[in-house]
Parts: structure tokens; sequence; C-alpha cells
């Protein structure tokens, strides 16, 4: 049944076309002007699709470029900031064994009353005598 029908439908579209072709609703001719305007106005929507295509790869294009120096940029940060943290941790380093030292030479030392006196860039030595003014 769906075979008869097929051809019934494929039969009365034929017979259409035949009609809409007698009374010259469609036609089979065209003269050289309509198929230059035809021509012309593909030729335009071409022109217009490949330069949206042009501008859209430039655009990608530009981006992937911004992208790869950013990532230069990015990879030379993270060079410097790692060369940071190691010098930071050289010198917490050191701090701390500084601070291990002078904390030793404290211990060291032991109870002190009276601290020496004088400027210790001139010495902190006495030799000879005093020579001391007297009133009187």
């Amino acid at each position: 049944a769906t075979n008869e029908e097929q051809y019934v439908q494929s039969l009365e579209k034929f017979e259409k076309r035949e009609h809409a072709k007698q009374h010259g609703m469609i036609r089979t001719e065209f003269s050289g002007g309509e198929i230059a305007e035809d021509m012309e106005k593909e030729r335009r929507i071409f022109q217009l699709q490949m330069c949206e295509l042009t501008v859209i790869t430039s655009i990608c294009t530009f981006s992937v470029e911004k992208m790869g120096s950013e990532l230069t940029i990015k990879q030379t940060q993270d060079g410097e900031r790692k060369q940071l943290s190691q010098l930071r941790d050289v010198l917490k380093a050191s701090l701390h064994t500084e601070q291990k030292e002078e904390l030793q030479a404290k211990q060291s030392v032991g109870y002190n009353l009276h601290q020496l006196q004088g400027n210790k860039a001139h010495g902190t030595e006495y030799s000879g005598f005093l020579y001391k003014k007297s009133e009187g």
C-alpha cells in the first residue's frame, strides 16, 4: 500500500510541474543578464563570507601569538620566583646559624655583672696609668 501511495504522490508532483511549465510559471530558459545578476549576488556573498573568515582567523592567530608571549612571560616569572624562594631559604638558613652562634657566644661568656665600658672601636683593654687632676 505504501508503494502505491508513493507512486501516486510522485505522479501528482510531476503533473503539477508540467502544468506550471505549460502556463509559464516555471522558466526553463534564463537570459544572460539574469545569470550575471545571480552570479554577482553569489560573488558578493562569497566575498562577505571570506572577509568574515579572514577576520576570525586573524583574531585567532593574534590570540595564539598573545598566548605564546604570555606563556613565555609566565615561564620567566616562574623561574624568577623559584630563584627567589631558593635565595630566601639560603638566607633563612644562614640567619638561623648566625643566631645560634650568637646564642652560644652569650652562653659561653657566663654571667657578667659589670659590662665593659668604653668605645669598642678604640679597644677595651687599658694599659698604663690614669692621670687624674686633683683639686686642691
